[in-house]
């Protein structure tokens, strides 16, 4: 439902990398489900950087 779009992958952690052109430039984003839409941007901003802890 949510994704968090990354300017550089981090391929130590988190899995399922995949990469998507927007406006010409690339950018990283990780497969993560789970996050709750409902939640504050802060909470999902969160919810998508923990498992790049």
């Amino acid at each position: 439902m949510s994704r968090l779009f990354l300017s550089k992958p981090f391929p130590t952690r988190g899995q399922n990398w995949t990469t998507h052109n927007i406006l010409g430039t690339t950018w990283h984003a990780m497969s993560w489900n789970g996050v709750d839409p409902g939640l504050g941007w802060d909470e999902i901003l969160g919810a998508h950087l923990r498992p790049l802890q």
